[in-house]
């Protein structure tokens, strides 16, 4: 790889960045080289002739440790944001800390890269807001996981249920939250047993497998063709809620816990008492909340091609070795000290001879 001039080094694995970005194009096949960092404790060496580092992993130490290695020398790096901003995740994820002790921000703050490519622009301007001063370059890229999961289809042709409920991945992120999300889930389930409207979940997580009485659990298949089985769409916060609108589903966020949304949905559901006014409403399909679905679509959603984009940013001149200001050197030494106390670096004597003399310049 190293006589390869003009190399763009992407930080993941390649079924998922094309899953994200999309098909790579005949003019970058020959250029893209994925890399596992965990197989490459050198980073200097695999980054020689390299012109740009991708990555889209915040909290990973290892890729965290390939940017950096870039950035100090001269190499461009580009962050992929993956998916719409949640706050408890951003603000309250203790995973953040686990898997980096000494790291002392939030989820994006700070952003160290060259590039930030964000999914829509209100993304891009809230990131902007946190990171001010940093002289980054933020453009927007349209998401082909949430999009590529929009199967087109008539308002009801094919629905099996009229309702979906689902949850994100993790959806709740210490006990309160737990204990809000089971309550509130089945006081939803008491109000659809009392009413005459069908319904089915999809739902990985176990607490709550164990916690409500589920009879109907759609976990096999793709989300898209889920979509394809309903009518109306209730979650958590996630890009699953996007997906929905993008499917032209009436979407309800489910509200349990005190924290901003930065997307909206047509409907919101957390009151007890207004449980089966929202059920009603959203199977009518109520046009102006329908309408202002489409309008969040629009402000959350970009439509612009991630290899165009990129060949904007492989435009751009080639950078020097940066300085890092305070905020930056904290969170290079965090990852240099995090990486240090991994007993999977046991192994790797000469690797870590570097990155102590590494934290050592940092001091």
């Amino acid at each position: 790889m190293a006589d390869q001039k003009n190399t763009i080094i992407v930080l993941m694995r390649e079924y998922k960045f094309i899953e994200l970005v999309g098909e790579i194009p005949e003019r970058y096949k020959a250029v893209i080289h994925f890399v596992n960092p965990i197989e490459y404790p050198d980073a200097e060496q695999i980054l020689d002739g390299a012109r740009l580092v991708i990555g889209h992993s915040y909290i990973n130490s290892r890729v965290n440790y390939f940017i950096f290695c870039a950035r100090n020398i001269g190499i461009a790096t580009l962050f992929l944001v993956d998916g719409p901003l949640e706050w408890s995740n951003s603000y309250h994820n203790d995973r953040l800390h686990r898997r980096n002790p000494y790291f002392e921000g939030a989820l994006m703050e700070p952003l160290v890269h060259d590039t930030v490519l964000t999914i829509s622009a209100s993304q891009t301007v809230y990131l902007q807001y946190r990171n001010p001063g940093r002289d980054l370059s933020f453009m927007s890229f349209k998401n082909m996981r949430i999009m590529n999961m929009v199967k087109p289809s008539s308002e009801k042709a094919g629905a099996r249920w009229q309702f979906l409920i689902t949850t994100a991945k993790h959806p709740y992120l210490n006990d309160e939250e737990k204990h809000n999300l089971v309550l509130l889930l089945k006081h939803l389930i008491e109000a659809f047993e009392r009413s005459d409207h069908s319904y089915v979940f999809r739902i990985f997580d176990p607490f709550l497998l164990n916690e409500l009485p589920i009879q109907h659990n759609l976990t096999e298949g793709e989300f898209g063709d889920v979509l394809n089985q309903v009518e109306c769409v209730i979650g958590t916060p996630s890009s699953v809620l996007l997906q929905s609108m993008a499917s032209n589903k009436p979407t309800a966020t489910l509200i349990y816990r005190d924290s901003p949304l930065f997307f909206q949905t047509g409907w919101l559901l957390g009151n007890f008492d207004t449980i089966s006014t929202t059920l009603e409403s959203m199977i009518s399909r109520e046009q102006t909340r329908m309408e202002l679905q489409t309008f969040s679509l629009k402000e959350n959603i970009s439509q612009e091609d991630f290899y165009q984009v990129l060949d904007t940013v492989n435009q751009q001149p080639e950078k020097a070795p940066r300085t890092n200001d305070a905020e930056t050197l904290r969170f290079e030494k965090s990852i240099y000290k995090s990486l240090l106390e991994n007993p999977m670096n046991f192994n790797l004597p000469y690797w870590l001879y570097k990155l102590r003399n590494r934290l050592a310049r940092n001091k």
